[in-house]
């Protein structure tokens, strides 16, 4: 605590014996509350403990005395003001973003760039991502049977959405790598959004055939965790695929930096 502090204390409290009176009469005991609990609240606005101070108590005043009132100074004041957090302001029990959580949801087809764009989108935003082909991967394998995948892929879908949801309620951005293929789909989680007083943003991922296999090819051989897509999945998989329709609002992607 600086000198300036501790000065400005020292002459607004005055100092004063340990003595008690007896003969004090109820009026000039709570006015002697009233000088303390001035006292305390300066202290504490000062950072300056009563024992740096050596600050003992005064006497009760006798009847008839009354002490002068003690007025917190006008910089203290301004201190209080400046250090107290937003949310006390507004009756809050906890600190929160005034900006509105974004739900990013990413439409488009096998090897669109869906994945790239949701990296990006996470960096740019500071949100939390969610891509499910990872999970998948990860608990089941690159190459997970065909007759469970659809349980599996659901187990996942039911195991991200407590976590997603808690980030938007926390006012945390996420990116929904799900690709949102059926419309029934894009209807439900823009519900969850909106009851969760989030914002959500559909981004639309178009590429030719001939470069989304290209992209299918090289992810296949790499090594990263990533599922493996046969040619014949993609070809079979493109009957469960719903283009949007026109009622729904949506952001062109820019995917020319996907590879």
């Amino acid at each position: 605590m600086n000198v300036f502090a501790v000065s400005a204390a020292r002459k607004l409290v005055p100092r004063l014996g340990t003595a008690t009176t007896r003969s004090a009469t109820r009026h000039s005991r709570q006015r002697w509350a009233s000088l303390r609990l001035q006292r305390s609240s300066i202290l504490r606005a000062t950072g300056v403990s009563a024992w740096k101070l050596r600050f003992s108590l005064p006497p009760t005043p006798t009847a008839g005395l009354s002490w002068p009132k003690l007025e917190c100074p006008q910089w203290v004041v301004s201190r209080q003001a400046a250090e107290r957090p937003q949310w006390v302001e507004s009756g809050h029990s906890r600190p929160y973003r005034e900006r509105m959580a974004t739900a990013h949801l990413l439409f488009g087809y096998l090897g669109s760039g869906k994945t790239t764009l949701a990296k990006r989108l996470e960096v740019e935003h500071g949100a939390v991502r969610f891509t499910p082909d990872e999970w998948m991967a990860r608990l089941f394998g690159d190459d997970p049977p065909e007759e469970s995948f659809p349980e599996k892929a659901e187990a996942i879908l039911e195991l991200l959405e407590p976590l997603w949801t808690r980030c938007l309620s926390l006012g945390l951005d996420v990116v929904l790598d799900y690709g949102f293929w059926r419309r029934k789909e894009r209807d439900e989680v823009r519900a969850i959004v909106e009851r969760l007083g989030a914002s959500a943003c559909l981004y639309r991922l178009e590429c030719p055939d001939d470069e989304a296999r290209r992209r299918i090819d090289a992810r296949n051989q790499a090594d990263d965790h990533s599922l493996y897509i046969a040619p014949a999945t993609y070809d079979a998989l493109w009957r469960r695929f719903e283009p949007l329709d026109v009622d729904e609002a949506w952001l062109e992607a820019d995917n020319r930096t996907v590879r």
